[in-house]
C-alpha cells in the first residue's frame, strides 16, 4: 500500500499498464506501453500522459 499521495499517479499508471500492456485488439495488433511523460504541473494539480503503441506482425 502506498500511503504517500504524491506517488499516487505511479501506482495508477502502473496498474493501467499491468492492464494494457501486452493485450491484443482484434483486427490491429498487441498493445505496448511505451512509459510515460508529464503533461503539466501546477502547485495544485499534476498531469501524466502514457503512450501506448499498437504493433502489428505479420
Amino acid at each position: 500500500m502506498i500511503k504517500d499521495v504524491s506517488l499516487r499517479p505511479f501506482l495508477i499508471m502502473s496498474e493501467i499498464e499491468k492492464c494494457l500492456d501486452g493485450k491484443t485488439i482484434n483486427g490491429l495488433g498487441k498493445m505496448e506501453c511505451n512509459g510515460f511523460d508529464i503533461n503539466f504541473l501546477t502547485t495544485e494539480i499534476s498531469c501524466y500522459e502514457m503512450i501506448f503503441s499498437v504493433v502489428t506482425y505479420d
